[in-house]
């Protein structure tokens, strides 16, 4: 039977080891040790994993070394090796936000008339948003309840705004029409 494509690409031997990017210590060695420096591999043991050299990348070529014959080791007798641990999810500080036009107009002109710009508005409302929710769980605020209320008084707010935007391009002459 042949193997299929996704067969041969879960084969794990040990170049697929070594192209695996585990996270890697390097501690400075104190003089009275003998100086120089230790690279390890906590996940995969930090007594087992460790290349020593007298510069950052010595100890780096050793511990190459290390986890080469210990993973052929391993390999060998049937020892399984553990893939790195994922990292926690980063933030970026950058979301892409989808809201209805009527609402990124009304944000737009309100950032005008503050004379910031919008970006700076939204991290305000955020924040202020944020900060409100926080306050309302440490003062044992029944926060569930209360922001449904509000969110009903949000939602006759968002009918409002749409009502007077829908009512503006009613209200406006179409422009350019050629028909």
């Amino acid at each position: 039977m042949k193997k299929t494509m996704k067969q041969k690409a879960e084969k794990k031997d040990l170049n697929y080891f070594m192209n695996l990017r585990y996270k890697v210590e390097i501690v400075p060695l104190a003089e009275e040790d003998g100086g120089g420096y230790e690279a390890r591999i906590p996940q995969l043991g930090r007594e087992a994993f460790r290349g020593y050299g007298e510069n950052v990348e010595e100890a780096l070529a050793h511990l190459e070394v290390v986890k080469r014959d210990l993973f052929e080791m391993y390999l060998r007798d049937g020892v399984g090796i553990p893939e790195p641990e994922k990292e926690e999810e980063r933030y970026s500080g950058r979301i892409l936000l989808r809201i209805p036009f009527y609402l990124h107009e009304e944000l737009s002109k309100l950032a005008k008339e503050q004379d910031i710009s919008l970006n700076q508005l939204l991290n305000h409302l955020i924040e202020r948003g944020l900060a409100s929710i926080k306050y309302e769980d440490q003062e044992g605020v029944d926060s569930l309840s209360k922001n449904a209320s509000k969110s009903a008084n949000l939602k006759e707010l968002e009918s409002q705004i749409r009502e007077e935007y829908v009512s503006k391009l009613n209200s406006k002459p179409p422009k350019n029409n050629k028909f």
